[in-house]
């Protein structure tokens, strides 16, 4: 890097421009690889990166630290004067409602709630009850072993485990639930990593035999339990030859979306998918 400062964004958070800086004596790459690359760690820990990830973070730069600080003083000011303007500036004049209700109020609230819907909010019951969350294991009231294990990301935000989860739940069928952290929150637990190397989620177990691939597991389960709330359409009928396609169409935008997002470079790819998307549904 011929700059004496290089800021940019350089983990994936989206920070902006001016937010971090990165001094080249520490980071001698060029600038496309420079998510992909590994940085020394004995740099009292101005620099730090995973050993599986392409990932870099870094600590903020002082100086900015401090003129973000006060920047932040210069717009409460400001504020403070906008909300009081013709009177006093002071935050200490403004004057505030508590129109919130109280504790007894809510509770009320809450129980009338779980009568007029038959659930129990407050103690739910996580085996056997409505869909929750925080349930890592469902019957659905069935007495018979548990054969299936699903492994989930632990933030709820991925939807290849969102839809395995979703189906699991609408055919009632008997799961137990692990909830594994993505890349982006740290390395893998490695006894997972030795059942499922590539790290990838969701993650279906059954009967001890792992399954990766949500479309997979999906067209799995459904044949396995084809007389629980069956979710899509008869094998070899025409309408499950549009569904198979548009789930396939689906897998390929939502992969070079996430590619374009968030792996620097793939700029052509989702363009290209968009057409593609476009011109098998005539709307080019």
């Amino acid at each position: 890097l011929s700059e004496p400062t290089l800021s940019g964004v350089v983990s994936r958070g989206g920070f902006p421009l001016s937010t971090w800086t990165v001094r080249s004596a520490w980071l001698k790459v060029p600038m496309q690889t420079l998510s992909h690359t590994r940085v020394p760690r004995g740099l009292a820990g101005l620099a730090r990166t995973s050993q599986t990830r392409a990932f870099i973070s870094v600590v903020a730069d002082p100086a900015r630290r401090r003129s973000s600080t006060v920047a932040r003083a210069g717009m409460l000011e400001g504020l403070s004067k906008l909300v009081g303007k013709g009177g006093s500036s002071s935050p200490a004049a403004l004057s505030f409602s508590d129109n919130a209700p109280s504790w007894e109020v809510l509770s009320n609230m809450v129980k009338a709630q779980e009568g007029e819907f038959g659930v129990n909010i407050t103690e739910p019951d996580y085996e056997n009850g409505p869909t929750h969350p925080l349930a890592l294991k469902r019957t659905f009231g069935s007495k018979e072993p548990i054969r299936l294990k699903l492994y989930r990301d632990h933030a709820a935000w991925c939807p290849y485990c969102q839809k395995v989860w979703l189906q699991l739940e609408e055919k009632r069928i008997p799961y137990v639930m692990e909830k594994i952290n993505m890349r982006c929150y740290g390395d893998k637990p490695p006894e997972f990593m030795a059942k499922v190397p590539s790290g990838l989620l969701p993650v279906l177990e059954i009967d001890g035999r792992i399954i990766t691939e949500s479309a997979v597991i999906m067209n799995l389960l459904e044949e396995m339990y084809p007389n629980n709330t069956p979710l899509m359409p008869p094998k070899g009928s025409p309408q499950r030859t549009r569904a198979d396609n548009l789930m396939r169409l689906e897998r390929r935008f939502f992969s070079d979306w996430l590619n374009w997002l968030c792996r620097w470079g793939n700029t052509a790819l989702l363009p290209h998918s968009i057409v593609f998307v476009n011109h098998q549904h005539g709307l080019a």
